[in-house]
């Protein structure tokens, strides 16, 4: 956990060290080499924090005469203010239980003798399972997926599985599949089917709802042995890129309870809003798990169902066929009459929906159905992802008050993917941020971690730069100037779900979340991957931060433990 019960050596401080930094009875004067403020408003290097809240923000000069001798003052030159990330898309549970796993992403190996060396050479977890994680079958020198013979060959009779990097598809050894009772008679599933070979043989692939049903039944078992632990890892690792609010996606009730467990012991690092699995809404909702823990920091903001699949593995519903496989047209999980049905649910509830839709089909359904309930307009419409957004379904979402909540960081991770998948001249509208913006169309940032790395810096490089890994350009029409992509990190997020609303600027009155860093602003985007995050703040209280934050920096306070009774806040 990032340590906020004692902050020495996080801030050069003016004054007595008698009081712990951020105690809610004394204000605290925050000096930077810059402050980033909203669009228009005055040019600032300091704020004054108190109680949790922002309460002025200008020049040091004139806001140091303004303050009483109670002031606390911290000097965080050089480095810039920020307002805090917002992840508006990740899962929080996933990202803890895959950090055990094996990386066999094309990071580490391209073929698939390299998955089955590190497989060979890894430990089975508590359950007997060896787990990896991050498998690209586009990447690999064989151009196909690993196959359970595969695996095998790497791990013997042990139970093995390996997740693609999309999340939509794993891997199973022999082993595996019998411990899970599937055989070669099995029927697909709805909303899935198991990979097979010429002969009707499984050949170890699960996809969409197989893969679904294993990967949720193995974050259970996790989340049985220290739930809220993993939640506090899992935040503190987002916290540790400058992230202080997310919206974890497709929550189940095991996940919710850990998130709860771990606001009430104060180790939730960042503020969370949640999309609760829609099949469990109802009875979330009446075990009222979050009773006690205040909105601002964690909250159901909504519910969270699939319209189809994920493009990398050819199961998004597209219109027309991918050009590879030809005639390969994806799973429409479900259509517009259906998502309207549920719409109208969770309004009833008042909360909103979030909707993944990755293809035309599934884009279409999903604004179809938040067009033919307007009076939930008040309620928060998502479609999650939208990378297939044709010019025709940018102007069919034009007025209807959508958010598309995004992930810029996969046009490095998985383009090349993508390019294969719809062919050079299509996927040139794929994710086109600009061109929704300007149809007045509401757009947030976010990493879908774990399916890429939780780092905003990687989405916010590739949001300007709409470079595949290698190197092929996916239309610089759709790229974003760096102020516009921080926006869609900061305010949008906000907008997008975050469990407290007035976060995601510094401007009077906002909430308190910052994070200090080298300001990117200042150098190009490809470097904005290295800028180093110094600390991560919510609240006034420090969420993450370095041993040290500039040189010779002198012990700032050490005070009693921080009131920890409701996480972040």
């Amino acid at each position: 956990m990032p340590e906020d019960r004692s902050h020495a050596e996080a801030f050069a401080v003016e004054g007595s060290n008698d009081v712990r930094l951020g105690d809610d009875d004394r204000p605290v004067l925050y000096r930077a080499a810059r402050v980033h403020v909203p669009e228009g408003a005055s040019p600032a290097d300091a704020m004054l924090i108190h109680h949790g809240r922002i309460t002025a923000v200008g020049r040091h000069e004139a806001l140091v005469a303004a303050v009483g001798a109670e002031t606390m003052r911290v000097d965080l030159r050089p480095y810039a203010v920020l307002p805090g990330m917002i992840d508006a898309h990740c899962h929080i549970a996933q990202l803890g239980y895959l950090a055990a796993a094996a990386d066999v992403g094309p990071d580490v190996t391209t073929d698939i003798s390299g998955i089955q060396q590190i497989l060979s050479d890894g430990t089975p977890d508590s359950t007997g399972w060896i787990v990896g994680r991050g498998y690209v079958d586009y990447a690999l020198r064989e151009r196909r997926s690993p196959t359970r013979d595969d695996l095998d060959q790497a791990v013997g009779d042990v139970p093995c599985v390996i997740y693609h990097a999309s999340l939509h598809e794993c891997v199973l050894s022999t082993a595996a599949l019998r411990e899970l009772g599937i055989d070669d008679g099995h029927d697909d599933p709805l909303g899935g089917r198991y990979g097979r070979d010429s002969t009707g043989r499984l050949d170890g692939r699960a996809i969409e709802a197989p893969m679904f049903a294993l990967f949720a039944a193995a974050i259970s078992e996790r989340l049985t042995r220290g739930g809220s632990d993993v939640a506090a890892s899992a935040t503190a690792h987002l916290a540790s890129f400058g992230i202080t609010s997310c919206v974890d996606a497709n929550t189940t009730p095991d996940e919710l309870r850990a998130l709860a467990d771990a606001a009430r012991s104060g180790d939730l690092a960042v503020r969370v809003g949640t999309l609760c699995r829609y099949d469990d809404l109802e009875s979330t909702l009446a075990s009222a798990p979050l009773e006690g823990i205040p909105d601002d920091v964690l909250r159901i903001v909504g519910a969270k169902v699939f319209a189809d699949g994920g493009m990398t593995n050819r199961t998004a519903a597209v219109e027309p066929a991918y050009e590879r496989p030809a005639g390969e047209a994806g799973l429409l999980l479900m259509d517009e009459t259906t998502i309207a049905q549920v719409v109208r649910k969770c309004a009833e509830h008042g909360i909103g929906v979030g909707v993944h839709a990755q293809g035309e089909r599934a884009i279409a359904a999903a604004i179809a159905a938040f067009a033919s309930t307007p009076g939930t307009g008040a309620a928060l419409h998502r479609i999650e992802h939208g990378g297939a957004f044709s010019p025709e379904l940018r102007e069919a979402a034009a007025g209807k008050s959508i958010t598309v909540v995004s992930q810029p960081g996969f046009l490095s991770v998985l383009g090349d993917g993508f390019i294969e998948a719809f062919g050079p001249r299509r996927a040139t509208y794929l994710y086109p941020f600009r061109s929704l913006l300007e149809k007045g169309v509401d757009v947030a940032f976010s990493s879908d971690a774990p399916v890429i790395t939780a780092s905003p810096w990687v989405g916010a490089r590739d949001a300007q730069l709409r470079t595949t890994s290698s190197g092929s350009l996916m239309n610089d029409g759709e790229a974003l100037t760096a102020v516009e992509t921080l926006d869609r990190y900061t305010s949008a997020g906000a907008r997008s779900g975050a469990p407290a609303s007035d976060v995601g600027t510094l401007a009077v009155g906002r909430r308190a979340d910052f994070v200090v860093m080298e300001d990117p602003l200042l150098e190009p985007a490809a470097t904005w991957t290295e800028r180093a995050i110094m600390a991560t703040v919510v609240a006034n209280k420090v969420r993450f931060h370095r041993p040290s934050i500039q040189q010779g920096l002198r012990s700032a306070l050490q005070g009693s433990p921080a009131d920890r009774s409701h996480g972040p806040c």
